[in-house]
């Protein structure tokens, strides 16, 4: 997996940048609204487009992914910026959080698996996750049913770590059509895909005929929910981008003494 990211890390800005810049501003006032005392982290940051957003918005980000390739990228994109404005903001802001990350707006990147990400729980304010649970396959050569449910499991166990570390969930996802008119914008969204390779669009597909991302928290809910070790997810808010090809949900993860209150 890790060399399907090194052959697309050099050219995925050149695809994506653009087409996320509207999407991604709007991930970002999502933040801004409120007090964040706590950092906020990107699950699977890969090369820091969104980083770049958020640090241009003022907000302390930690980014993850697992591909060095793609961080390498990230560092030169983040490195770019503008480092004179960006000094003046770190230095009149120098103390430490929880985690022992400086509380600027400059964001620092960790080699992980989202699959066991390497914080404590209740680590961030958000956990974000864009444009990433549908891609997540298991990318060995298994038949098509073992490998969507390989797919299904790998999803649902980075959904359970990113409501683990933090009690709200930004989730960036391309959007399941629901009337004839979004089927007019879908298809540069499968062309997109289609350019990520032969596995990754077939996750792609999977992912979308299981609902989307409504579906997997649904069946997060159905297959992971403990009620005594909770906890739940509920989707408080969610908003069309993208003339519809694309949702952004606000995802709030619900305790048991939440529940029981």
């Amino acid at each position: 997996m890790n060399q399907d990211y090194h052959n697309i890390a050099p050219i995925y800005d050149l695809i994506a940048a653009r087409f996320l810049a509207g999407p991604h501003r709007d991930l970002a006032a999502a933040l801004t609204s409120g007090r964040l005392p706590l950092p906020v982290l990107d699950i699977g940051c890969g090369t820091g487009l969104l980083l770049r957003e958020l640090e241009q918005a003022g907000v302390t980000a930690v980014g993850l992914d697992h591909s060095p390739h793609m961080l390498a990228r990230a560092r030169k994109n983040l490195a770019g910026e503008t480092c004179a404005a960006r000094s003046a903001s770190i230095s009149a802001r120098s103390e430490k959080n929880s985690l022992g990350v400086a509380k600027t707006s400059t964001p620092q990147l960790v080699l992980g698996s989202a699959e066991a990400l390497p914080f404590a729980d209740n680590s961030f304010d958000a956990a974000i996750l864009s444009l990433m649970l549908h891609e997540c396959g298991s990318h060995k050569d298994k038949k098509d049913g073992e490998e969507d449910a390989a797919h299904e499991a790998t999803a649902l166990r980075i959904l359970g770590e990113a409501a683990r570390v933090s009690k709200r969930i930004l989730v960036l996802e391309w959007k399941m059509p629901e009337r004839n008119l979004d089927y007019l914008f879908h298809p540069p969204v499968r062309i997109i895909e289609r350019m990520a390779g032969r596995r990754h669009y077939r996750n792609f597909c999977a992912f979308m005929a299981a609902g989307g991302m409504e579906g997997l928290i649904w069946r997060y809910n159905q297959q992971c929910y403990n009620p005594e070790s909770g906890p739940k997810l509920l989707i408080s808010e969610n908003k069309f981008l993208r003339l519809g090809t694309m949702v952004l949900l606000d995802v709030r993860r619900q305790d048991n003494k939440q529940q029981n209150g």
